[in-house]
């Protein structure tokens, strides 16, 4: 026991003060998981070793992406026309836009895959994919000369309604049961 206690510490040989870490966040971390600080912790009893530092990892959510493990989720919107001839649509990815192809006949809610752009895996390795969701919408209001070319495609149509297979939409589903 000292005679006199020092003030700072009340004789303990420890204090209390804020410290700063920087630590290095691995990619592909996910929410909930903890990084170790070995030895950044409460400093030890009677000169014994210092506790470890655990700091829980929070990520934040990105607008483009709906995350599954390393998997992404995009969705693009498609223009019905191009949904029916097919082309190309710019989807967001981590390593920045990319054109991918849309296939003639693309229905409502169906994916085309891209594979190893997803997320890195923590133990390094190879990266998820990235499924990217078409949402093909019908414009609302259309002028008079687009108006005519529609008409015309739905005479030409008929009342046949039927997607890529020749099947309508309603014969596919009762033949998925």
């Amino acid at each position: 026991m000292p005679e006199q206690p020092c003030e700072e510490c009340d004789g303990k040989g420890r204090t209390v003060r804020p410290r700063t870490w920087e630590l290095e966040v691995p990619p592909g971390i996910e929410s909930g998981q903890r990084i170790r600080i070995s030895g950044a912790g409460h400093a030890g009893e009677a000169a014994g070793r210092a506790g470890d530092l655990y700091v829980e990892v929070l990520v934040a959510e990105d607008e483009r992406f709906e995350r599954h493990g390393q998997d992404l989720v995009a969705v693009v919107e498609v223009p019905a026309t191009r949904a029916m001839l097919g082309g190309k649509a710019t989807v967001p990815t981590l390593d920045g836009e990319r054109e991918v192809d849309i296939p003639a006949g693309a229905q409502p809610g169906e994916q085309v895959v891209l594979r190893g752009v997803g997320l890195p895996s923590l133990r390094g390795g190879s990266r998820g994919d990235e499924h990217v969701v078409l949402d093909v919408y019908v414009p609302g209001k259309l002028n008079k000369d687009e108006r005519q070319l529609v008409e015309q495609l739905d005479e030409s149509l008929g009342s046949k309604g039927r997607g890529r297979d020749g099947r309508s939409r309603w014969r596919r589903r009762a033949a998925r049961g």
